[in-house]
């Protein structure tokens, strides 16, 4: 998935001495990786723009990829497929900031029992990327501090009334639980 792209690009960059030729492999897998990103990132957004929830699904993407990147959790085995359902995950919490409503209180124990879950559970490596005794205690403390930091952050907005900002969180939170124990109880197994 957009491999011609990363070498396209890859080739302009050495061709104007961006590198040395030994690290092209480097340059070009950071290339595609980062294709990757802006593709899953604008589809979140057009999702969100088209869904009528811009707002909720920005601070969702602001919540759920720091989260992401040190608390782990399920991912799929090919790129297609972890697009396809980073599509289907956006879609769904699009609908779901439209349509499901919840009062603060209960907004808040659900925030509350999300946090205890990743806090608990972070960080979870998977087979693609097991993590060393370093990494999970690295990633284990920059996982909870993320996860303390949004959950004030959330609880405040709810009680100033900035919905949209708690609504993203909120999301970001529940999908990340779900990527969590998912990952617990079939990672390696798709």
């Amino acid at each position: 998935m957009l491999t011609g792209a990363a070498v396209k690009i890859t080739d302009f960059m050495e061709r104007h001495g961006a590198f040395e030729a030994d690290d092209k492999e480097i340059y070009f897998f950071g290339t595609q990786q980062g294709l990757i990103y802006v593709l899953n990132l604008a589809t979140l957004i057009f999702v969100g723009i088209i869904s009528g929830a811009f707002w909720q699904m920005l601070f969702f993407a602001l919540a759920f990829i720091p989260l992401r990147s040190f608390a782990g959790g399920y991912h799929t085995s090919t790129q297609l497929k972890c697009y396809m359902s980073s599509t289907a995950m956006a879609v769904i919490v699009a609908l779901a900031t439209r349509l499901v409503v919840m009062n603060s209180l209960l907004i808040s124990v659900m925030l509350l029992m999300f946090t205890a879950v990743i806090m608990f559970m972070s960080p979870v490596g998977n087979r693609n990327k097991p993590l060393d005794d370093l990494e999970v205690k690295v990633y284990r403390k920059k996982a909870r501090i993320i996860c303390v930091v949004e959950f004030l952050m959330a609880v405040m907005f709810l009680f100033i009334g900035v919905s949209s900002i708690t609504t993203g969180i909120f999301w970001a939170f529940a999908v990340m639980v779900l990527l969590l124990v998912l990952e617990k109880l079939f990672g390696g197994k798709t």
